[in-house]
């Protein structure tokens, strides 16, 4: 009993020896940084960068932390994990908390408004240091057995941590007979939460390791500046922590300014009256140019004396007729053309149109 009340006195010492990491803050190789809503102060206890859309950190402590996220902020994406052998448990422990294991880099897409990050240790405690007690027992842990599932761990660490705390408040002060009494009722419950989350053929390998004493002072010595990033002035009642500062605020981009006023509508001149066309003033009429004065006539010339009429002929003498003469002329032309006829007549009987000879009488 004297060895184990001196290892865990030897090992309280060394946890209060550690020394704190250093004080992170801005850090521009993570993004460009856009500090128009708010800057990263420069005592953050992450690694910090704001951009124009979003808000990254990453944890350069050597415990898991939570950040808790409020206002205009999407879900965390994660930009780079740790890939240590227990960051995917510590992962775990978070429950409903962000949890960012050492060297774990998350971004936040922020909008328009206001928006907090707030970090925080990661607790319980116990539950942190009883994962990094029993890590070897995870698959992939070099040189372990590997038989426990990041999941498997989670739940032992949670369920042993209640146990274990109780063990812690149980030997403060006791006697002798009293802290084996406490070892009894711690080793129980430690007992009771790996046999309800391990199959049958883990338990005892785990047992050996999670039952011992001396790994409980351990896992619940007073948490120390390693294991609490708030500041010292975080909690009146709460351990110290890490000198530095856990809110990150970004305030609300400004609106935009308001469009310039349009400008003063001028009522509308009334139309302009018609501006009266005055026609132009016709060319002057061309002077009508007096006809020319026909000369004067040339005075008539003296009118020429008519000739004095000539002479009237003498009239023919008078022709004597001889009436004897005239009626024998008529006499013969009754007689030329009586013959005529009467060859007419004398044709068409010949040829059947007229009376013939046989149209005379006595033929």
């Amino acid at each position: 009993m004297r060895r184990a009340v001196a290892l865990a006195v030897a090992v309280f010492a060394g946890t209060l020896a550690v020394p704190a990491p250093a004080v992170a803050g801005p850090a521009a190789d993570l993004c460009v940084p856009d500090e128009q809503r708010g800057t990263v102060p420069a005592d953050f206890v992450l690694d910090a960068c704001v951009d124009g859309g979003a808000v990254v950190l990453r944890n350069p402590l050597d415990v898991p932390v939570t950040v808790a996220a409020s206002g205009d902020l999407a879900s965390a994406e994660p930009i780079d994990l740790s890939e240590e052998t227990a960051a995917g448990t510590m992962r775990l422990l978070g429950a409903d908390a962000q949890v960012l294991a050492p060297g774990d880099v998350l971004r936040w897409p922020r909008g328009a408004g206001a928006a907090e990050l707030v970090v925080a240790a990661l607790e319980p405690v116990t539950a942190v240091r009883t994962v990094e007690g029993l890590e070897v027992f995870l698959a992939g842990a070099g040189g372990g057995p590997g038989v426990l599932s990041a999941q498997q761990l989670a739940a032992v660490a949670t369920g042993i941590g209640p146990a274990v705390d109780e063990w812690a408040a149980c030997t403060d002060g006791a006697s002798v007979i009293g802290r084996v009494a406490c070892d009894l009722r711690a080793a129980d419950g430690v007992g009771s939460a790996l046999a309800g989350q391990l199959p049958p053929g883990t338990v005892g390998a785990v047992a050996d390791v999670a039952l011992d004493p001396a790994r409980w002072q351990q896992w619940t010595a007073p948490a120390g500046p390693e294991d609490d990033p708030r500041p010292a002035d975080a909690s009146a009642t709460g351990p110290t922590g890490l000198t530095g500062q856990v809110r990150l605020v970004q305030q609300a981009a400004p609106p935009p300014p308001p469009p310039p006023p349009p400008p003063p509508v001028e009522p509308a001149a009334p139309p302009a009256a018609p501006r009266a066309v005055v026609a132009p003033p016709p060319p002057p009429a061309a002077r009508a140019q007096a006809p020319a004065q026909a000369p004067a006539p040339a005075p008539a010339p003296a009118p020429v004396p008519a000739p004095a009429p000539a002479p009237a002929p003498p009239a023919p003498p008078p022709v004597v007729r001889d009436l004897r003469t005239e009626a024998e002329r008529w006499l013969q032309e009754l007689q030329d053309r009586w013959e005529r006829e009467w060859q007419d007549r004398d044709h068409d009987r010949g040829t059947g149109n007229g009376w013939g000879r046989g149209g005379r009488w006595g033929d």
